[in-house]
């Protein structure tokens, strides 16, 4: 029974319920009108309207838009995908940077930045003569991506784009320094560089 048929069977019992006194039931019918006045109202003006939006787009049309709209769609999940994994700091393959380049071009670059980083406190790191000179190493570069990106200023303040690059510059800290504390290298470090100048001293005498 379409909304309609429903209208105009309460009009029917409302006509009946006519008389001089306001009976319960003439005002619920009457409530009931009302409301389903409206509705009905409403599916005419969503009726012409599927009409007039058939006869402006062709079906053809409808399908490339519908088609394209999945594309995007499609290729914004992908894009997201690998937003995650910068964002835990995992590396990217070279087909994701790929995608990167040709669809995010300024996100490929934060993605480069963020690999360098990486390399450069490898490096550093194998020079580190004591647990504390690597601690110390993670707080002054933890420092650096907050003042590169303006992260030492309020929230409020910062860009959403140098947000995302704070967020995927500090998880590749964050990887870089994980990965090295379960690190042999690491457990073979003194606690100061004060120890290992004294256990040299030792074997020398």
């Amino acid at each position: 029974m379409t909304i309609n048929n429903v209208y105009n069977n309460l009009q029917s019992l409302n006509s009946l319920s006519k008389g001089g006194v306001e009976t319960d039931l003439k005002k619920s019918l009457n409530a009931a009108l009302s409301k389903n006045k409206n509705i009905s109202l409403i599916e005419d003006k969503v009726s012409i309207s599927s009409k007039n939006s058939e006869n402006e787009i062709g079906t053809d049309e409808w399908l490339d838009k519908v088609l394209e709209d999945l594309k995007k769609q499609e290729e914004q999940s992908e894009i997201n995908g690998i937003m995650y994994k910068l964002y835990t700091g995992a590396e990217l393959s070279a087909s994701e940077l790929d995608v990167l380049r040709e669809k995010a071009p300024e996100l490929y670059k934060i993605a480069i930045e963020a690999r360098q980083m990486e390399k450069d406190l490898e490096n550093k790191l194998k020079n580190c003569r004591s647990k504390d000179e690597a601690e110390r190493l993670k707080l002054n570069s933890m420092q650096s991506v907050a003042y590169r990106c303006g992260a030492a200023t309020p929230s409020s303040d910062i860009p959403e784009s140098q947000q995302i690059r704070a967020r995927i510059l500090f998880a590749s800290v964050d990887k870089v320094f994980r990965e090295f504390y379960e690190s042999d290298d690491y457990a073979k470090l003194p606690q100061k560089s004060e120890d290992a100048a004294e256990s040299h001293l030792s074997l020398l005498c």
